[in-house]
């Protein structure tokens, strides 16, 4: 069933898709510079001292798996083999997902 906007609802509706295209854009922006930093974290052994494994670090600090992390970074490194003009970017779905693992199904 289809209910129509009001003229309000869809100013409303327009304006709002226009503030995430921009909160989209520069998610993906960021997300390149989030894996960047995590991967030099872990090659670098940056966490020691501060985390016991580097899978408690991407877990208490933000909630991702070292699983997730190399998933993506794999994506970035598929780039490499493409011509030049060519960006990959991390999706808003796939960096936001939650990994198998840690999801809970209610009864």
């Amino acid at each position: 069933m289809s209910t129509d906007l009001t003229p309000s609802q869809r100013d409303e509706f327009d304006a709002r898709c226009q503030l995430m295209d921009h909160q989209h854009q520069k998610m993906c922006e960021y997300g390149n510079e989030f894996i960047e930093n995590a991967l030099h974290i872990r090659e670098n052994k940056l966490f020691r001292g501060i985390y016991d494994t580097f899978d408690d670090f991407m877990a208490v600090r933000f909630g991702k798996t070292r699983q997730w992390l190399t998933q993506q970074s794999k994506r970035l490194n598929a780039g490499n083999h493409l011509p030049k003009d060519v960006q990959i970017r991390l999706s808003t779905g796939q960096s936001l997902a939650t990994p198998p693992e840690q999801k809970t199904t209610q009864p």
